[in-house]
């Protein structure tokens, strides 16, 4: 036919939108005071008839545990979380006089899988019948003494008899003999192929001084001249020369060298471990602890919607399996283990439970139950006092209808905007283009805080087809 009648939807430029804007309720504050402050912040739309809600960390905390009481995957890893967590829950419902069995057996079911990626040399690998890896190693063990420093073993004991823990108990000291004879006996396995860093070993070892330290399979392995420049490193590590710290700004290695001392200083193990790395505990030692103590609680920060934190505690180096929720899970515990010292433990138990609350505040808004460190941030906000649990999120929120050119910025932390050019001059509003020019698009995205992860969504005219979606490096910048 000549013309074919059709009818084209044309829609006003205008959107639903919603603003929200949130604060923390910490013990003793005004609730209402905080909310007029809440209603004040809004920009493009009165606060009246906003949505309100509020979440206290302690139901935060019960939402999250549930999260991973099943593993999401046969992995080693994902087998030690559902463990952790499933004791975390076991001991949170102990303290409210609920039943604990069901988590209990769950936490024993994982436990046997995590046993079964045990290789013959005593570590653990990524699956079962996997290669065994010092650092997924590493990580069991670091869980299973956060368990044991918590007290969460004696529910399986009070639940399933003394003996219940036997067998994982030998495992994990078989692990630490591996580790051992894997840091003495490979030093050819390169960093991205899963060699420990001195300090994540003198960390991890530490936390199991009780497993005596053999030296003479040390000396069989790595050889007198190479162990004699071990006990070197760990001397300058742990005890620096004046103008020689290498550990300025790097805030995970800062944590590992004072609790490593911490733990060392702690029993006559720790000081039978120090003699065979050659160190002597002395006054000089508790120094260097001091010094590094009083550097690291310089780094912290005060979050503007509550809480503490370190800003990049790993970024922008950071290891496998390390995170911003397992380094601030790390500065916890450490302030924890410190707060009781008569000497240096003044104002760490504020500073433990300031960096609690921005933990749950980070796990409110970002995707942490896919990280590793997702459960050693949980289980440090386990250890948090009465007022930290009782601390609440208050939340006011209202949807509103209004055309694009309307809404006004209101900022949660985070910018982004769009430039386009052509040719390398920038264009402005009016200018117009022709069929086969190639347009530059290119982002500005500010964040008021390092974040580990950002996903950015860029939706494009209509007009344009996309040539090269690909963000890169262009000229060494």
């Amino acid at each position: 036919s000549d013309g074919v009648f059709v009818k084209v939807p044309v829609y006003p430029a205008e959107q639903v939108l919603t603003e929200a804007h949130s604060a923390v309720l910490l013990h003793g504050m005004s609730r209402e005071a905080l909310l007029e402050s809440l209603r004040k912040r809004f920009v493009n739309v009165s606060s009246a008839g906003a949505e309100y809600s509020e979440i206290s960390v302690m139901d935060m905390l019960r939402d999250a545990l549930p999260l991973v009481v099943e593993a999401a995957s046969r992995d080693v890893v994902s087998q030690s979380e559902a463990m952790y967590v499933n004791l975390l829950a076991a001991g949170l419902r102990e303290a409210e006089g609920q039943p604990v069995r069901e988590y209990v057996d769950a936490a024993m079911a994982a436990a046997r899988k995590v046993i079964d990626c045990a290789g013959a040399d005593g570590g653990f690998g990524w699956f079962e019948g996997m290669k065994t890896s010092p650092v997924v190693t590493a990580v069991i063990l670091e869980r299973y003494a956060g368990l044991r420093d918590r007290g969460l073993l004696n529910v399986v004991s009070e639940q399933l008899g003394e003996d219940a823990l036997d067998e994982y108990d030998e495992a994990v000291t078989a692990a630490v003999k591996y580790l051992d004879s894997v840091y003495f006996g490979d030093p050819d396995r390169p960093a991205w192929f899963g060699r420990m860093s001195l300090w994540q070993y003198l960390e991890v070892r530490s936390m199991f001084a009780g497993v005596p330290f053999d030296k003479a399979a040390v000396l069989k392995a790595a050889g007198a001249k190479e162990y004699k420049a071990f006990k070197k490193h760990v001397k300058a590590f742990l005890v620096p020369k004046k103008g020689e710290r290498w550990t300025d700004g790097a805030i995970l290695n800062k944590v590992r060298m004072i609790q490593i001392i911490h733990t060392l200083l702690g029993s006559s193990y720790g000081e039978s471990l120090a003699s065979a790395w050659g160190l002597k505990l002395s006054s000089k030692l508790r120094k260097s602890m001091e010094v590094e103590l009083a550097s690291l609680k310089e780094y912290a920060v005060e979050h503007p919607s509550g809480g503490i934190y370190y800003p990049n505690a790993v970024l922008p180096w950071r290891g496998l399996l390390e995170s911003e929720a397992y380094a601030h899970a790390m500065l916890c515990d450490l302030f924890r283990d410190l707060s009781s010292d008569p000497e240096m433990g003044e104002g760490l138990a504020e500073l433990a439970d300031g960096i609690r609350i921005w933990i749950m505040l980070q796990k409110e808004t970002q995707e942490w139950s896919s990280d590793p460190g997702f459960v050693d941030a949980m289980a440090s906000v386990y250890d948090g006092s009465a007022a930290v649990k009782d601390t609440r999120v208050l939340v006011l929120s209202k949807n509103f209808l209004k055309p694009f050119h309307e809404v006004r910025e209101t900022g949660n932390g985070m910018k982004v905007s769009v430039s386009y050019f052509r040719g390398g001059e920038e264009l402005h509003e009016g200018d117009t283009l022709h069929v086969g020019d190639k347009i530059t698009a290119k982002y500005a995205l500010w964040s008021a805080e390092n974040r580990s992860f950002v996903r950015l969504s860029v939706p494009r005219a209509a007009c344009m087809r996309p040539a090269d979606q690909l963000s890169g490096w262009t000229w060494g910048w």
